[in-house]
């Protein structure tokens, strides 16, 4: 199949505008996986190149890109390349690298991102933020949290005290952060805006709760260290002793010991435990 030169660059402006848009959809995108994530990719671009290629012929009236899959196979014949070479490793990459500059550039304009060292005493700048800012806050603070413990899963190392419930300890800074000062301003504004954030975003989080909880290999690995607390190998005074008594009982209690099918239900519990708890709340 040959194409005219006026179509091919009509194509590479489609696919450039569809760029644009990828960063701001990367958080939801990379929740997505396989097929789906192939879809969302090409979904936008198919329906630009059909806007962009129509031609007056009756042949490709008849035969005008018969699905999205079809219009995505033919712009990456036109590009010389082949559908397989799009592997679910290339989408996961795209997708981080989009969400790393989408996580940048939010970074730079959300005041609940940035550093307040430059504030008085080091407090949130309160007359800077609305409630519109704590929902992406939320979304790149839930995911700095998940990388920060899944740093501590993939520690090949030995656990220990100093591999895993310190950094363990130290995880979500982000997060408590931006927690912290929505707490604040829903307790004290509380404003119809920010009822209608902690409705949407209590079950959000009381899932990120239980994902942290139930990340695969976690417990695992504190529950090592909670075996040799007390082994004169370990070093532990009785600070560190304490800590880890601490956070193995908050996990056992969290339903970490449960299989994978108790897991999401209790998962499912919590956050539906939590909107209520919400809702009744704010009546």
């Amino acid at each position: 199949m040959r194409f005219s030169p006026s179509f091919l660059l009509r194509l590479v402006a489609a696919v450039v505008s569809i760029a644009t848009i990828l960063p701001s959809r990367a958080l939801s995108f990379q929740l997505r996986s396989g097929r789906q994530q192939q879809q969302r990719l090409f979904a936008p671009v198919s329906s630009a190149l059909a806007v962009t290629s129509r031609q007056p012929t009756s042949a490709d009236n008849k035969h005008r890109f018969a699905s999205r899959s079809s219009a995505a196979s033919t712009i990456i014949a036109a590009t010389g390349a082949t559908s397989r070479s799009i592997s679910a490793a290339t989408l996961k990459m795209t997708a981080t690298a989009a969400a790393s500059t989408c996580a940048s550039a939010m970074a730079s304009t959300n005041p609940l991102l940035q550093s307040w060292s430059s504030q008085p005493f080091n407090l949130p700048p309160f007359k800077s933020i609305t409630p519109a800012h704590f929902r992406p806050a939320f979304e790149v603070a839930m995911s700095d949290h998940l990388a920060d413990l899944q740093s501590i899963v993939d520690n090949t190392d030995e656990p220990t005290f100093d591999n895993v419930i310190a950094p363990y300890d130290r995880a979500g800074a982000t997060l408590s952060k931006v927690s912290g000062v929505f707490g604040n301003l829903c307790s004290s504004a509380n404003t119809d805006d920010l009822k209608e954030v902690q409705t949407e975003m209590t079950p959000i989080l009381s899932q990120h709760r239980s994902a942290c909880t139930f990340l695969p290999g976690l417990f695992d690995k504190i529950d090592a260290v909670y075996q040799s607390r007390n082994d004169s190998a370990s070093g532990l005074n009785s600070e560190q002793i304490r800590l880890v008594e601490r956070i193995h009982l908050d996990f056992e209690r969290a339903g970490a010991s449960f299989d994978e099918t108790t897991q999401k239900e209790y998962a499912d519990l919590k956050a539906k435990l939590a909107s209520l708890t919400t809702q009744f709340q704010q009546n």
